[in-house]
């Protein structure tokens, strides 16, 4: 039923540069959201639109390395990195077909600074799915904002 608090881990959509890490600044916002995410039992789906080439690798080490799950939407030409060789990924070749379904699979969406494509990706999966928006300036509130959407309670130094 809609506003009961969920059971079950979030599955979140994370959208990062579709251009890898980019700057340093911007590989480290990355690695402290998944392991800030993983950490908090979240399931993170990462969604490839372009080529298939250009991963956001400091998001998805960080969160496998801290236990959690990720799994990857793209397209049957996606290449990952052999230290990503590992990750569950669902092959859709119509790009429109993989925002639909990570639209459905999500219960919310990060976005992270990245670039334009990945800031489209964001707007398109979210406007599929409908769902509310909300904003933090700071990484150290992420958890605490996610969880108020999706109605957990989360406690103080948890």
């Amino acid at each position: 039923m809609a506003g009961e608090p969920q059971t079950q881990r979030p599955t979140l959509a994370v959208f990062a540069s579709d251009q890898g890490a980019g700057d340093p600044e911007r590989a480290s916002i990355m690695s402290q959201v998944g392991g800030i995410l993983a950490r908090r039992g979240a399931r993170l789906v990462c969604l490839c639109l372009a080529e298939g080439r250009n991963l956001p690798v400091p998001l998805i080490t960080s969160a496998r390395s801290s236990g959690g799950d990720v799994l990857l939407v793209a397209g049957s030409d996606v290449t990952v990195p052999p230290a990503l060789r590992s990750i569950a990924i669902e092959t859709i070749d119509a790009p429109e077909d993989r925002i639909a379904r990570v639209a459905g699979l999500a219960d919310g969406f990060v976005g992270l600074p990245g670039s334009l494509a990945s800031s489209a990706g964001l707007y398109r999966t979210w406007a599929a799915a409908g769902r509310m928006v909300v904003f933090t300036d700071n990484i150290e509130d992420l958890w605490n904002r996610i969880a108020w959407a999706l109605g957990h309670h989360v406690e103080k130094g948890e």
